[in-house]
């Protein structure tokens, strides 16, 4: 049986900024809130977090746990949208390494 990769502190806390630099949440402005989702990526192998509810935007590990990435509900997806969240998956994809 294959273990999970869990998410450490330090690379917890790059993810919550790269989301709050990329996609503007809250974290910096309530944070509880990052702290909540930091807390919570790190108990879970297999993370799904919503971003922002109006958006569908989420924060996902994949179920093996080989990556880290953002979505959002395809009714949801505008360009400028778009951009932003290639963006921060790049990111996360380099930080996972």
């Amino acid at each position: 049986m294959q273990t999970l990769r869990q998410i450490n502190e330090v690379e917890a806390q790059a993810i919550s900024d790269i989301l709050d630099k990329e996609l503007d949440t809250d974290f910096a402005v309530d944070p509880m809130v990052g702290q909540t989702f930091r807390r919570y990526i790190m108990s879970s192998a297999h993370a799904e977090w919503r971003l922002f509810l109006f958006a569908g935007i989420k924060f996902r590990t994949s179920p093996s746990g080989d990556r880290w990435y953002v979505d959002c509900y395809p009714e949801e997806e505008k360009p400028a949208l778009r951009k932003k969240i290639d963006k921060a998956n790049k990111r996360l994809a380099k930080l996972h390494g």
